[in-house]
């Protein structure tokens, strides 16, 4: 949050310094956020996947 927040303040103030380090921590804010949407999508496959072999080992087992 507090990225965005500098960010918005950078822009407010419309330097041109400003505007190239708002520039570059966008890039690496874009980035981040892009690593995290396949981690948590990677993460949910893990969970289905494990519940789904859970569920496998009880039925395997009572049977």
């Amino acid at each position: 949050m507090s990225w965005h927040l500098q960010a918005m303040r950078r822009y407010e103030r419309n330097a041109e310094s400003d505007i190239a380090r708002v520039n570059a921590e966008f890039k690496a804010r874009h980035r981040q956020f892009t690593v995290s949407k396949y981690s948590i999508a990677c993460s949910a496959i893990s969970l289905g996947l494990g519940a789904a072999l859970l569920i496998a080992a009880i039925i395997f087992a009572l049977t």
